[in-house]
């Protein structure tokens, strides 16, 4: 596979300043003790000014080589207000709306390969949910529609990226509904940020608080909605450390 070429442009800014102005201080430093007589002209000439340039590309170019080839991106991710539970004819309960806010604090993109997500409540791990789809939200309700299937999400770096995504359930047989039953839960969010295989160990974790309440539960257990719809459960409190 050929290079792309603006990474091989940058690695050839990055060789170039960084050889020339090693070169030549190297040059201007070591020139005087092999020929004592030229001491006196390297500390005469060289003003502080060469020294403040030949510091600044030094770092500079340092730095070009850190953002390009070494920092890591450093994406962490913010949920919404709520957490939303799906209530579809036929698919209750197996289903979570979130919105998502990416946020990369480093200068390098950053790129959301996949998305988990794992709950537990009252009575132990509910259920393992997988990112499904992008939707959006129809003006003046809680329906949505459906954007894309899911794909990997880029994070520019310095930036943020909202998006709203739907995790459906893994691992669960087909029409059986997860336990949901009244009490507090917790929702762990996990990211992978430019890793492609899922067996690699994910590096992006969000964990959130809410609380099914008695009526929520009902529904969740033992509704039969009649249209497409979605409880929304405040979110508690919330953790997003550094990834």
């Amino acid at each position: 596979m050929a290079a792309d070429p603006d990474t091989v442009k940058i690695i050839q800014i990055v060789h170039d300043t960084l050889h020339t102005t090693v070169r030549d201080t190297v040059v201007r430093v070591a020139e005087p003790y092999h020929d004592p007589e030229k001491a006196n002209w390297f500390f005469g000439k060289m003003y502080p000014v060469d020294l403040i340039v030949g510091a600044i590309a030094l770092l500079n170019a340092g730095y070009t080589a850190y953002v390009s080839f070494i920092e890591r991106a450093r994406v962490t991710l913010k949920l919404g207000d709520h957490v939303g539970i799906v209530l579809n004819p036929g698919d209750v309960g197996r289903k979570l709306h979130l919105r998502c806010n990416f946020v990369n604090s480093a200068a390098k993109m950053g790129a959301v390969q996949h998305l988990e997500a794992e709950v537990a409540g009252p009575q132990g791990v509910v259920a393992r949910f997988r990112w499904h789809l992008f939707y959006e939200y129809r003006e003046g309700g809680n329906l949505v529609d459906k954007i894309a299937d899911v794909y990997p999400l880029a994070v520019a770096g310095r930036d943020s990226h909202l998006q709203f995504i739907e995790l459906d359930v893994v691992e669960l047989p087909p029409g059986e509904r997860p336990r949901w039953t009244e009490g507090r839960y917790t929702l762990k969010v996990e990211g992978w940020i430019n890793k492609a295989k899922r067996d690699d160990h994910p590096n992006l974790l969000t964990t959130c608080h809410f609380t099914i309440h008695a009526e929520g539960a009902r529904l969740l257990q033992t509704g039969q909605p009649a249209q497409p719809n979605f409880i929304p459960f405040l979110v508690e409190e919330w953790a997003a450390p550094q990834s």
